[in-house]
């Protein structure tokens, strides 16, 4: 398996996450419209790359503009807030 090829049960997992925040962001509330949900991505609260783990509930809805602003420093999500 690639190193970038997630295990079946991580895209289930971010999918199942997505669904439950009903497709919206859940940093600036943008709700993508059903066209538009590939614009909205599955983030581990605990990182996968740290070994979280692959269930809904680690999961939260981010938009891509704030995904990639988490990742790059520029935006702080308090998860207990979640």
């Amino acid at each position: 398996m690639s190193k970038n090829k997630r295990p079946p049960e991580h895209v289930r997992a971010q999918r199942e996450g997505k669904e439950r925040d009903e497709y919206m962001c859940s940093f600036c509330h943008k709700q993508a419209l059903e066209e538009e949900r590939s614009s909205i991505q599955g983030h581990h609260i605990i990182q996968y790359a740290e070994d979280g783990p692959a269930t809904k509930d680690n999961i939260i809805a981010l938009c891509k503009e704030c995904h990639d602003d988490y990742h790059s420093g520029k935006l702080n999500i308090d998860i207990s807030a979640l």
